[in-house]
């Protein structure tokens, strides 16, 4: 085809994608990419952008057709655990993300309508609360006649689709937008980077720019190694950091644990009376630095420990993962959520997507999980000075049904809050993510709106990382 013919191809193609996303509020700038066809590095990236987008929209036109809420890729959607067959429909697909898959909201998952409902009755929420202050009456006049403060992803988390013109925070009362475009590096007041896939030099900080490094894993050996978080260069530049880390400037944990305006009423009798096992563990990660396996193995000793996935003999394939946690949730009474990596507040989406299943919670890891929940609504293996002992309670728990239905009702009394990503692979859903983003980046906002009270530098971004990295379990 002679190159006038190609190059009339492409724009032809990208105006018909640009529609169509159009339509779905999916904002792309086309016309500035038409600018820019001469760059052929450029004209790549933004192919290979735009061919992955619009491999999302038979996806997208199937999920319109059964949910009619449109999809707005800056909506954060909100999951609620509630301890029913709502649960059931919230499945596991592993946490490891590929660099060219793309996500999108899954549509059906209810939005907060307001920002506070986020915010936890109680302290069951790990580290420092945010600030959940709304703006003050000159705030809001100084922000009705100033522009958006802009947050741009300069390197986006794997999870994070392509977000071409900045869009508003959604159920934010501070006015900022989000993009992922580097179009708009100058003008914005926060740069964000996914620390743990961060490469390249630092790019040019222009004014009061505020750097911030967001990661969701924790900083052990291996992290640093494949990141450039390590070089020399980095070392000084990083302002804030948004982590799971308690002792973080923006604190961004998985989820949280919200009390209930009303607690859920259930035939609890009839809950347990259909339990005819023990305990259950779904995992595919079979080798950990947290040694869970062999915690799991020592288990097994004592009390009946069924394993399904890739670590066990029992099978549960990716795409019977409903079916699997139904039978799970009428079947077994107790479940484990042990994380792989035994580090200082890493507590992930295993205890918040299950914290409200039809059994027990059996948690392990180095966080303090007493800030996270309630006593009595879950099982810490902290409590046990030995597997055995462990072993005895469940024991315990399994014989008096009096015992087991306190947990369930004083379970009820709570919901779990946390966030449902769809990675999309050419309009295949590959797996889901979970996170709390939505809150955490509207204390971002606040922040940026409030820049003098949080002025602060790391002198050396490396030591924060050192200071807490994973260490190897001592009970077992």
């Amino acid at each position: 085809m002679p190159k006038l013919g190609k190059k009339c191809l492409l724009i032809l193609l990208c105006g018909v994608s640009a529609v169509i996303l159009k339509h779905l509020y999916i904002n792309i700038d086309f016309m500035n990419i038409s600018n820019h066809f001469s760059n052929e590095t450029w004209k790549t990236k933004y192919w290979n952008d735009i061919s992955k987008i619009t491999s999302q929209l038979k996806r997208v036109d199937v999920l319109k057709t059964k949910y009619p809420k449109r999809i707005d890729i800056v909506n954060i959607s909100t999951s609620k655990n509630h301890g029913s067959s709502d649960f059931l429909h919230k499945t596991n697909h592993g946490s490891d993300a590929r660099s060219d898959i793309l996500a999108v909201t899954s549509p059906e998952r209810q939005v907060h309508s307001d920002i506070s409902l986020a915010q936890p009755a109680e302290s069951y929420v790990s580290g420092k609360k945010l600030d959940k202050s709304s703006p003050d009456n000159s705030t809001l006049e100084e922000m009705k006649n100033q522009k958006a403060k802009i947050i741009l992803w300069y390197i986006k988390t794997r999870y994070t689709m392509p977000i071409l013109l900045p869009k508003p925070l959604n159920n934010c009362p501070w006015k900022c937008s989000i993009t992922t475009n580097h179009k708009y590096q100058n003008e914005s007041s926060a740069l964000l980077f996914a620390a743990q896939i961060l490469n390249g030099p630092v790019p040019y900080r222009h004014g009061d720019q505020v750097f911030v490094f967001h990661n969701h894993e924790p900083a052990n050996r291996r992290f640093v190694s494949g990141s450039d978080i390590g070089k020399p260069e980095w070392r000084s530049q990083v302002n804030w950091t948004m982590w799971y880390r308690t002792d973080a400037d923006i604190h961004e944990p998985y989820g949280i644990i919200k009390k209930r305006d009303n607690p859920l009423i259930r035939n609890y009798q009839s809950i347990v009376k259909s339990k005819t096992k023990m305990v259950a563990w779904l995992v595919s990660n079979c080798v950990t630095e947290s040694r869970r396996e062999q915690y799991v193995k020592q288990l097994q000793k004592y009390v009946d420990v069924d394993v399904y996935g890739a670590c066990g003999q029992l099978k549960c394939g990716r795409g019977k993962d409903v079916q699997c946690m139904e039978m799970i949730n009428t079947d077994y009474k107790f479940y484990l959520a042990f994380e792989s990596s035994y580090c200082q507040d890493y507590v992930t989406e295993k205890f918040f997507r299950y914290y409200a299943g039809d059994f027990i919670l059996i948690a392990r890891g180095a966080a303090n999980y007493k800030t996270l929940a309630p006593n009595g609504t879950f099982i810490d293996t902290a409590d046990f000075n030995s597997v055995e002992n462990l072993a005895k309670y469940l024991k315990r728990l399994n014989d008096n049904d009096e015992e087991y239905i306190s947990f369930l009702k004083r379970k009820d009394e709570y919901e779990s809050l946390f966030e449902e990503y769809d990675i999309i692979w050419k309009t295949r859903v590959m797996y889901r993510t979970y996170h709390y983003f939505q809150q955490p980046i509207c204390e971002l906002c606040r922040r940026l709106w409030n820049l003098n009270q949080y002025r602060k530098s790391y002198s050396d971004i490396n030591k924060w990382f050192r200071e807490q990295l994973c260490y190897k379990p001592s009970d077992i």
